[in-house]
């Protein structure tokens, strides 16, 4: 059987980076990508590895009222969603997510799948209404170019995961009315830790000579088995939590 091409999206952000470290220390030789080429040169140089293409905003869901779901275009922060976690009510922004392709794949039914970004608390409209001001200035090169100095500058865009940092993941599916049908939780470490590893893991175990994969893109479920996805994510650090054990706002 041939070689297997990883190829890494968002290469450029933080958690590309952390992901890129762990795919180079697992042995992986992966191909970049991301919106900013200069940036991904940068990358590439840095760590010695191959460059192109480029990613889109999207979402799964109905692209007007009464029309079967698809994938759709759709920038990020375009939705504010709120639920409840121990307790306390919480919102998060819309952004895309593999979980927009995945999901679908295994639920045909699904008529939406939203992913939310939380951690923003009563920040997270102001954010919202930010990022809808500054989507037009981004068909600007000269505009990206300076943004993408600016984020270089700002606190926190080179720090090293927080060993006492957490993740909390929520997922909830709700009928054509709103009403809750199921819900879980989990919790594991640092958010990018986290990120880096389990796609890391993934990548790395997809890319195996070895491996038995299905032609074409998957979710993770589709693609591992959900009791070997299971093994990676404990490999992570995550596992399932309740609302009684979490009590953090």
């Amino acid at each position: 059987m041939g070689s297997r091409r990883i190829v890494l999206l968002g290469a450029t952000g933080y958690t590309g980076r952390r992901v890129l470290r762990e795919l180079l220390e697992r042995g992986a030789e992966p191909t970049l990508a991301g919106r900013s080429r200069a940036r991904m040169r940068t990358v590439a140089d840095r760590f010695g590895v191959d460059l192109p293409a480029a990613e889109e905003g999207f979402a799964y869901r109905p692209p007007r009222p009464g029309a079967s779901p698809r994938l759709v275009d759709e920038r990020a922060a375009q939705r504010v969603r709120m639920f409840h976690h121990a307790g306390v009510r919480r919102a998060t922004m819309t952004v895309p997510g593999s979980e927009h392709l995945g999901l679908p794949e295994l639920f045909p039914q699904l008529e939406s799948v939203d992913v939310g970004l939380g951690g923003f608390g009563r920040w997270t409209r102001p954010v919202q209404i930010a990022a809808a001001l500054q989507s037009p200035l981004l068909r600007s090169a000269r505009v990206r170019s300076a943004l993408t100095r600016l984020s270089g500058r700002l606190p926190g865009a080179h720090r090293d995961p927080d060993s006492d940092g957490r993740s909390l993941v929520i997922a909830v599916a709700r009928d054509d009315s709103g009403r809750h049908l199921a819900r879980t939780a989990l919790t594991g470490p640092d958010p990018y830790e986290m990120t880096g590893s389990l796609l890391a893991w993934g990548a790395v175990r997809a890319a195996a000579p070895d491996a038995v994969l299905k032609p074409g893109a998957h979710g993770p479920v589709a693609a591992f088995g959900l009791d070997t996805l299971a093994l990676g994510a404990a490999e992570a650090g995550v596992h399932e939590v309740t609302e009684a054990s979490d009590h953090r706002p």
